[in-house]
């Protein structure tokens, strides 16, 4: 009588490297279904559902409602677009839900004083703060999609509705953050070489230059425009730029060769001063440090370019405890982008939803 023995498995590195490979593919393919599953779980209601990026495809002319160079907003009553808010002060007297929101400017050829001296010929209108799809089944759900939970309780807020690819959008911060402007008496601006080397008598004074540092403001406000498709785009490509994370302590990065060429079975441990600075580096650091720049390689803050809204992972150091240099910000930009309507007076016709003052 024979007896087979079965040969045991020698558990070579070969072959514990395609076990791991048959368990991660295993894993990708869950991960896959469950996808799936989250993504068409809404079919049934598929109808209500639309994507905000190309919600302008099936727009026509005659849901438009007014267009100009910087906003096209669409009749209240059509289920097409994106809403955008802007917030108001309710003045004594009749409320603004029933006659609408009138400009700085407008206001000023009025003669009404209103305890402003700067005198804007816009509304402002904020930006989305999310992007993705637009619930369109109720006008709640439908402002949830772009500024959150809980958001149409809000007072003194008005919405209307606008076309996402004929719409621009602004970065706000630039009105706060741009650097100031002094010009020449020829009308051109002085850089800050020439600043330095031009005699106080040839440099223009401050209230004849109110004209020229406007232009400058709206030729900087101008560089940041695009589309609100576009930047919809870029806020959500921004939840996807990460700071780095520091390499664990077995990586190959951590060690230094013995010597010789045997792979990486010849990596033995750094040396003792080495491993003491990567602990300091990879040491906890608490919220009172990191908010000074610690100078510490691990600890990222968010940087945001005002011209394109795209942002940046910039380590914290002694050399960062102040603000980025002007176009970058740290503020978030979804939360600091404007939309610019021009209409004078926005009558309630324009409005999708007024939230009026308690």
């Amino acid at each position: 009588m024979k007896v087979f023995l079965r040969k045991s498995r020698k558990r070579t590195r070969k072959s514990v490297q395609s076990r791991r490979r048959k368990r991660l593919r295993r894993s990708k393919k869950d991960r896959g279904y469950t996808r799936y599953k989250r993504t068409h779980k809404n079919r049934k209601s598929h109808k209500l559902m639309g994507a905000a990026l190309s919600s302008s495809e099936s727009i026509k002319d005659e849901d438009v409602l007014y267009m100009d160079d910087n906003v096209c907003i669409l009749k209240p009553t059509v289920k097409k677009g994106i809403i955008v808010r802007t917030h108001y002060t309710q003045p004594d007297g009749e409320s603004l839900c029933d006659v609408g929101l009138k400009t700085g400017e407008q206001l000023k050829d009025e003669g009404v004083d209103f305890g402003r001296n700067i005198f804007h010929p816009y509304h402002f209108f904020r930006a989305p703060y999310y992007s993705g799809e637009i619930d369109y089944s109720t006008l709640e759900t439908e402002i949830s999609s772009s500024y959150g939970e809980g958001q149409l309780g809000i007072t003194k807020s008005i919405y209307i509705r606008v076309d996402p690819d004929r719409t621009f959008v602004f970065s706000s911060e630039i009105r706060v953050e741009i650097p100031p402007a002094h010009f020449h008496v020829d009308g051109h601006q002085l850089t800050p070489s020439e600043l330095g080397r031009t005699h106080m008598d040839n440099i223009m004074n401050y209230s004849d230059s109110e004209h020229l540092r406007q232009q400058y403001l709206e030729s900087e406000i101008e560089k940041s425009r695009k589309t609100l498709t576009a930047y919809l785009n870029i806020i959500k490509a921004n939840k996807a730029v990460l700071p780095p994370s520091p390499p664990p302590a077995h990586h190959p990065a951590t060690r230094v060769p013995r010597g010789g060429s045997c792979g990486v079975r010849c990596w033995t441990r750094a040396p003792r001063s080495r491993r003491a600075s990567r602990a300091r580096a990879r040491a906890p650091v608490s919220s009172s440090h990191a908010g000074f720049g610690a100078g510490l390689a691990d600890i990222h803050r968010d940087i945001y370019n005002l011209y394109t809204s795209k942002k940046v992972i910039r380590p914290v150091g002694a050399h960062s405890a102040s603000r980025p240099d002007y176009p970058y910000n740290d503020m978030a930009i979804e939360i600091n982008s404007e939309i610019l309507v021009s209409i004078g007076h926005l009558t309630p016709e324009y409005f999708v939803h007024c939230t009026r003052s308690n």
